[in-house]
């Protein structure tokens, strides 16, 4: 699912770089379009705010869990807005112009939750990086 985002972005927005690395081993159990919703809206929201940063996903296993990380380049986030940005319709003071309805953070805590992950975010001046993780699926012997 994340590299299929990866490329529907790559083909909506051919000016913009965007990477993906992901390592082959990491292996989750969730519902497919669930995963797909949840990071494609990390992807738009890289595009839409960090406008000239380049976008980078990575997937990675380690200690039982996966991690999906998407980060950017941008202005970031104000800290007093970060504990905000998963609030339903919340769209901060700096993007109010922008299209968007403020659903698609919340929609990606509500899958993280119903998958029994997590949801972190950092932000600062250099940019902003939001990653999901996950118990990692036991792989069948």
């Amino acid at each position: 699912a994340t590299r299929d985002v990866v490329e529907t972005a790559r083909l909506t927005h051919p000016e913009r770089i965007i990477d993906v690395a992901a390592d082959e081993n990491a292996e989750i159990h969730i519902d497919e379009d669930d995963l797909y919703e949840a990071v494609r809206n990390l992807v738009d929201n890289a595009l839409r705010y960090a406008p000239s940063s380049a976008v980078e996903v990575t997937v990675g296993a380690k200690d039982g869990f996966v991690t999906i990380e998407v980060a950017d380049h941008g202005t970031g986030i104000p800290k007093s807005e970060q504990p905000l940005v998963f609030e339903r319709f919340y769209r901060g003071s700096l993007h109010t112009d922008s299209e968007g309805s403020g659903l698609g953070l919340a929609i990606v805590r509500r899958v993280a939750e119903r998958w029994n992950g997590r949801v972190n975010l950092e932000s600062n001046a250099n940019g902003t990086r939001v990653a999901l993780r996950f118990p990692q699926a036991e792989r069948a012997v």
